[in-house]
């Protein structure tokens, strides 16, 4: 994963794990992000979400490790939906607070 992210010239690759969370490699550190822990109802559309989050944070300027939990937050959120595309905002900001990044350098 880390050659082929320096063989793209990648600023950013995010790579999702579904329910375990996801890897984030940025310049010469690798971030690993726990999901929170939640029963999903309906996970279509998860995967936009995460992206979507992920933008936003990334566009308005926020940290690398933010902009990884915002995107885990929209993700889990999206989840707890039957509809596709729904994300609650009081339930991004919750999850944003239990979502764990461990970082470290390669």
């Amino acid at each position: 994963i880390i050659e082929i992210s320096k063989e793209l010239k990648t600023e950013n690759l995010v790579i999702t794990l579904s329910g375990k969370g996801a890897l984030l490699i940025s310049g010469n550190k690798i971030f690993h992000m726990i999901a929170p822990e939640i029963e999903p109802v309906n996970t279509i559309g998860s995967g936009d979400s995460f992206t979507a989050g992920f933008a936003f944070a990334y566009a308005n300027g926020m940290s690398i490790s933010y902009c990884l939990k915002l995107a885990g937050a929209c993700g889990a959120s999206n989840a707890l939906f039957e509809q596709v595309g729904v994300i609650d905002r009081d339930m991004v900001d919750e999850f944003i607070e239990k979502i764990e990044i461990s970082e470290k350098e390669i």
